[in-house]
């Protein structure tokens, strides 16, 4: 008698799935396919950027006209405030300047980035942010041209060209854009509302200071 052949019994059919295919999940500081941004790449993540910096495109130009606006209007109410809405103006200024410098430093910190010869403030800018707080806090004479010189012409320049890679609404530049304009306000301030009139040998102290700095 011949044999037939064993056939497997078959097994349990799968069962059908019930969950939804689902991209690989991006973390909460980035992505894991190029071109699709996690929840914070525009606003914290380090890297390519996902919305680059564009000089004079349209989100540089309205935060210009934004922050325009605003240092007019602080500048308005120096001027035509009381003494004591002069003085919470000019702390919160040094509110600002102390927080944008903050966020430098952990936002660097915090992506591995933070190295003390890039972030020790000893370049123009970070150099006139403690120039301009302590000149806020204190209303010091000698602190009135560095402001006005120094602060007007180098951090105008950090303004229009901001020197980060990333774009709005990334922290980088809202910092940025908003740590030199206060700091053009501040020059702005000593000469607008604390009246303070350039002289002759203040402006030649300050070109032989910033003559010694460079070197």
């Amino acid at each position: 008698m011949k044999e037939r052949a064993s056939v497997p019994f078959p097994g349990p059919a799968p069962k059908a799935s019930l969950s939804i295919p689902l991209r690989a999940s991006p973390g909460l500081l980035g992505s894991t396919k190029r071109g699709e941004a996690g929840v914070l790449d525009s606003f914290f993540a380090a890297g390519d950027p996902a919305n680059p910096f564009v000089i004079f495109g349209g989100a540089h130009l309205l935060s210009l006209a934004v922050l325009a606006a605003l240092g007019y209007v602080t500048l308005r109410l120096g001027r035509s405030g009381s003494e004591e809405t002069r003085l919470r103006i000019k702390r919160g200024m040094i509110a600002l300047l102390l927080v944008t410098f903050v966020e430098g430093h952990f936002w660097h910190a915090f992506h591995g980035e933070w190295a003390v010869a890039e972030r020790l403030p000893l370049h123009m800018c970070g150099a006139m942010v403690w120039v301009s707080i302590y000149g806020l806090w204190t209303d010091r004479p000698w602190t009135h041209p560095l402001m006005y010189y120094l602060g007007i012409a180098g951090a105008i320049q950090g303004v229009l060209q901001p020197d980060s890679p990333y774009g709005f609404p990334h922290v980088r530049f809202v910092a940025t854009m908003i740590s030199h304009t206060t700091i053009v306000v501040a020059g702005l301030w000593v000469i607008l509302v604390d009246e303070y009139a350039p002289s002759l040998r203040s402006t030649l102290w300050t070109l032989a200071l910033v003559h010694v700095y460079a070197t």
